[in-house]
């Protein structure tokens, strides 16, 4: 079988559009036009709806996409048992990474593994949650690195749990509540408990939905309903490590993944929510997917790598 007819068909069915297809997959459109008549005439329907800017699978193309992906993922982890086999380290491995807290693990790690496996040609790709769970449900990426609340679908999904981290709360330090409630002395990790309600009142920073701190949002809007009231809001920002700096900046308050807390400044005291919530860092592979010997090294090096770093939910 030539997969060549299959990849050029799931890139069209991608870009919606044969010029695009045929740029990306690096050969002449009238290549790939050839290949799609032959292809319709051979199985005696449509595939495709032609339309001049974009086109649209038919109900028999969008049967056949599903067969393609199926088909291109068999041959893909066959592929990679028989270099395991045969002791390859030659190969792809991509890896998509959220942009706060994968890409500078993946700049730690990647010496490491590259070390191993010096032939392996390992592609990172920044992607937010759930683009990862789609690529890596397609088959588009190997690995995926993410933030959730929860164990992403078991069905589809092998979750790998490298930690829990708790939201931990900034309040500037002249505000009246910071002098109510005391710091313990005696263990300065551990933060003291605060009722955000108190904070009704406050301006906080918050991250934007749609963004890259969409689930680090939706964990706050969360806290607040919990807590009854709707912040009054300062402004929102697209990354969970700007709220920091815009909490010292503006003298307000914020909430935040305690991983990120260690940057504040002093002029920001910290605390914990009595019901502690968070999320987990996870890795996530197709439940099917055959994992290479450098894939399972690169989970076993992102173990490490948070096992030293994430502070555990406080009790």
């Amino acid at each position: 079988m030539d997969f060549r007819h299959l990849e050029y068909f799931v890139e069209i069915s991608k870009e919606n559009n044969i010029t695009r297809a045929a740029e990306r997959l690096f050969v002449s459109q009238s290549a790939v036009n050839q290949q799609l008549l032959k292809l319709e005439q051979e199985l005696g329907t449509q595939l495709f709806v032609r339309d001049r800017r974009n086109w649209r699978l038919t109900e028999a193309g969008q049967v056949y996409l599903e067969g393609c992906r199926k088909a291109l993922l068999i041959k893909k982890d066959t592929y990679r048992q028989i270099a395991d086999i045969t002791q390859s380290r030659k190969g792809n491995i991509k890896i998509g990474l959220t942009p706060n807290r994968g890409l500078p693990m993946f700049t730690i790690i990647y010496p490491k593994l590259r070390e191993k496996y010096p032939e392996q040609n390992v592609i990172p790709l920044e992607l937010d949650a759930k683009s990862q769970m789609n690529a890596v449900s397609h088959g588009e990426i190997d690995l995926g690195f993410m933030v959730q609340p929860s164990q992403p679908d078991e069905q589809q999904y092998i979750s790998v749990d490298l930690g829990a981290e708790e939201m931990v709360v900034l309040v500037p330090e002249d505000n009246p509540l910071c002098k109510e409630i005391p710091l313990d002395s005696s263990n300065p990790e551990h933060l003291p408990t605060i009722d955000i309600s108190k904070l009704a009142n406050e301006f906080f920073i918050l991250t934007q939905i749609g963004s890259s701190g969409t689930v680090h949002r939706q964990i706050c809007d969360k806290i607040f309903e919990t807590a009854g009231f709707v912040p009054h809001k300062l402004m929102e920002t697209s990354s969970s490590l700007h709220v920091v700096r815009m909490a010292e900046a503006c003298h307000c308050c914020a909430i935040i993944p305690r991983f990120y807390s260690s940057t504040a400044h002093s002029s920001l005291r910290q605390f914990v929510l009595p019901e502690h919530p968070g999320w987990h860092l996870y890795i996530i592979y197709r439940r099917a997917a055959y994992l290479t010997s450098a894939a399972k090294e690169f989970i076993r090096l992102a173990k490490n790598y948070w096992r030293v770093r994430l502070i555990p939910p406080q009790n």
